[in-house]
C-alpha cells in the first residue's frame, strides 16, 4: 500500500512589537502579522502612527502595505539601535511621518527625533554621544538632519 507522507512546517510568530488599540495591546511580529490582543503590554517597543484604525486593526490579520513599508524602517531603527546596546531603552516608536520617526526612550527621559531611516549607523553614534552627554536632562535629542550636508546632532533640554 502506497502511503503519502506530509510534511508541515510550522513557523512559530514571535512578538516583536505592539500596537495600543482600544486601551489594550495587539501583538505584531516583525513581519507586520497581528498575533493577539491583550491587556497585558509586553517589554516590547509600541509603535503608534499606523495608518490603520482601531476599526481595521481588530479586523485584519496582517498590516496594510504602508504600514509594512513603515515596519520594515522600525526594523531598521532597532535593530541599528540593539547593535549600539540601546534597543531595551526604546519604549515607543512613532511612525506617523516617515520623514521623522520619533523613539521615545522613558529611561533617559528622552525624545529622539531620527528623521527617515537613511545614515542609521551614523545617527545612533551621535544618540548615543549625546545621550551619555545629557544624563540625568529631560529633553529632546534631534538627529534628523542629513549629517553629510553639515546637520550638528543636538539636544534641546525641557523646561
Amino acid at each position: 500500500k502506497d502511503r503519502e507522507i506530509f510534511l508541515i512546517d510550522a513557523v512559530e510568530r514571535n512578538s516583536k512589537y505592539m500596537l495600543e488599540c482600544a486601551g489594550n495591546y495587539i501583538y505584531i511580529d516583525n513581519q507586520g502579522y497581528l498575533l493577539e490582543l491583550t491587556e497585558v503590554a509586553l517589554d516590547v517597543p509600541i509603535i503608534t502612527g499606523v495608518e490603520a484604525t482601531e476599526e481595521e486593526l481588530l479586523e485584519i490579520k496582517r498590516l496594510g502595505t504602508r504600514d509594512l513599508s513603515k515596519l520594515s524602517d522600525v526594523l531598521k531603527i532597532t535593530e541599528t539601535a540593539n547593535s549600539y546596546k540601546l534597543y531595551q531603552y526604546i519604549d515607543k516608536i512613532d511612525v506617523t511621518n516617515s520623514k521623522d520617526y520619533i523613539v521615545y526612550m522613558q529611561e533617559f527621559d528622552k525624545t529622539i527625533h531620527i528623521g527617515d531611516t537613511s545614515d542609521l549607523n551614523n545617527k545612533l553614534l551621535h544618540l548615543r554621544e549625546i545621550l551619555s552627554n545629557t544624563e540625568g536632562k529631560s529633553g529632546s535629542i534631534f538627529i534628523n538632519g542629513n549629517l553629510n550636508e553639515r546637520f550638528k546632532p543636538y539636544f534641546r533640554e525641557n523646561i
